[in-house]
């Protein structure tokens, strides 16, 4: 019983750490792509809402 419950806790000690190993991976992209673009915003979705009204206005 003893060995059964120490396996389980060290299945998810090793779970835990894979999940802040990929959240700490996610965090460095999503800052680095900040930075990148110097912005909160990325280039793509920047404009999207004024391309819009650009194009009401033409009409």
């Amino acid at each position: 019983m003893k060995q059964q419950e120490e396996e389980y806790n060290y299945g998810w000690k090793v779970i835990e750490a894979e999940f802040h190993r990929r959240a700490d991976e996610l965090f460095d992209f999503q800052f680095r792509r900040r930075l990148e673009f110097g912005t909160d915003v990325a280039d793509e979705y920047k404009y999207t809402s004024t391309n819009k009204n650009y194009k009401k206005k033409k009409r």
